[in-house]
C-alpha cells in the first residue's frame, strides 16, 4: 500500500511539473489517523506510532496525531525542507485552501453556519504559532472524545496563577483498543509480552500535559483536579454544539440516520448544520 501511494504521488507531481504548473500548485499529503496497532477484534495490527501511545481507534496521540507534507513554491519556497509543529485539524485545510483560491470559506447565506476551520497558511509562511488553540475530537453526547487546549489560561474555569500555555489534553471514554505503547520495531519483536493491556479507563476523563509528557504516561486527573475540571467543562460545552447524523454506536451499527439531520440538509440546500 505504501509503495502504491508513493508511486501515485510521484506520477501526479511529475504531471504537474510537465505541465509547468509547479510554482502555483498546492500539493498536500497527509494521513487521516495513526497506524492501527490492534484491531477491535483484539488481533495484532502492523501499524507503528512509536514512541507515541496507542493507535487507530483510540484518542491517544498515536491514534490521532499524524504528519503531513505541503509543497507550494509560490508562498513556501523559503520554508522548503523545514518542519512546523503547529496545531492543525483536518477542517483547517478547507479554510486554508478556500482562502488561497480566493473563495470566502464562511458562506453566510441562508441556512449556513460558521465553519470550524481556520486559515493556517500565514502561520506556515512565517513559521509562527498556529492560529488554532484548541481541538475537539469525537463526541457521543459528551461521553467519548478528546479535547486539546494549547492556551488553557483562556478557559473560564482554569485555576488562576498556573501556567497558561502548553499542550493540555483531556480524553473521555474507555479506550478499548490501541492504548498500549509499542517498541520501535513493532511488530518485529521489540514490544514485550503477547497480551494487550486492559482497556484504558477514562470514563471520568484522563488528563495529560503533552508538553511535559508527549507519550501520555501520566494521568494528572487525580493530582490536578481543578485543571481537570476546567478542561472537562470546556469539553462538555463544545460537545453540546457538536452533532452527528448517527451519533452513537448502535445507530452507526444499524445505519440509522437521525431524521432531523435529513430535514436540515433538505431545508438548507444540501448543507448540514445543527439540528438539535
Amino acid at each position: 500500500m505504501v509503495s502504491a501511494a508513493d508511486e501515485t504521488v510521484a506520477n501526479v507531481t511529475a504531471a504537474i511539473e510537465a505541465a509547468g504548473m509547479t510554482q502555483n500548485t498546492v500539493v498536500l499529503l497527509l494521513s487521516d489517523n495513526g497506524g492501527p496497532i490492534q484491531e477491535p477484534s483484539g488481533g495484532w495490527s502492523p501499524g507503528n506510532n512509536w514512541p507515541l501511545r496507542g493507535g487507530k481507534y483510540s484518542f491517544y496521540e498515536g491514534g490521532i496525531k499524524v504528519v503531513g507534507m505541503i509543497k507550494y513554491p509560490a508562498l513556501l519556497s523559503s520554508r522548503a525542507g523545514t518542519a512546523w509543529d503547529g496545531l492543525v485539524h483536518t477542517s483547517d485545510w478547507y479554510a486554508t485552501l478556500c482562502t488561497l483560491a480566493g473563495v470566502l470559506p464562511n458562506d453566510t447565506g441562508e441556512g449556513r453556519v460558521p465553519i470550524d476551520g481556520v486559515d493556517i497558511m500565514p502561520a506556515l509562511v512565517a513559521a509562527t504559532a498556529s492560529p488554532r488553540t484548541e481541538l475537539l475530537l469525537g463526541n457521543h453526547n459528551g461521553t467519548d472524545g478528546s479535547y486539546r487546549c494549547n492556551t488553557p489560561g483562556n478557559l473560564p474555569d482554569w485555576p488562576a496563577g498556573t501556567p497558561t500555555t502548553g499542550g493540555m489534553k483531556l480524553i473521555v471514554g474507555t479506550q478499548r483498543v490501541g492504548s498500549a505503547w509499542v517498541g520501535p520495531r513493532y511488530p518485529n519483536g521489540t514490544t514485550p509480552g503477547t497480551v494487550w493491556p486492559e482497556p484504558a479507563d477514562c470514563e471520568r476523563g484522563c488528563l495529560y500535559n503533552l508538553t511535559a509528557d508527549p507519550t501520555e504516561s501520566t494521568d494528572l486527573a487525580s493530582v490536578q483536579p481543578a485543571h481537570h475540571y476546567a478542561m472537562m467543562q470546556r469539553f462538555l460545552q463544545l460537545s453540546r454544539v457538536l452533532t452527528a447524523p448517527n451519533g452513537d454506536d448502535e445507530a452507526i451499527a444499524q445505519k440509522i440516520t437521525d431524521p432531523r439531520a435529513c430535514e436540515r440538509v433538505a431545508s438548507s440546500g444540501g448543507w448540514w448544520g445543527p439540528w438539535n
